[in-house]
């Protein structure tokens, strides 16, 4: 886990670092696959993925259907702070 608060720190591209985080994440979790994407406003979708053993074909679909069929994400994006399974803040407001 202090590797992934590291990479955070080093001075690295946006990119790079949701890619090497991704690795991180895939051996801490003993995860199969890995994608991160960022929210675009302007074009209301995802976009600049980053992705780990994941095939074209998986991600077109995610694209073309899937981002916008999504009945979590939005939602979660919305409250604007992650929140435990009981829905107390993670981290509290300041």
């Amino acid at each position: 886990m202090s590797h992934l608060f590291g990479l955070l720190a080093e001075d690295l591209a946006e990119r790079e670092v949701r890619e090497r985080i991704g690795h991180h994440l895939l051996e801490l979790l003993s995860a199969d696959y890995y994608a991160c994407f960022v929210w675009d406003t302007p074009s209301r979708s995802f976009g600049s993925g980053v992705w780990l053993n994941m095939s074209p074909d998986n991600l077109a679909s995610y694209d073309a259907y899937y981002q916008y069929h999504d009945p979590i994400t939005l939602k979660l994006q919305a409250r604007g702070e992650a929140r435990t399974k009981q829905n107390s803040p993670i981290i509290p407001p300041a």
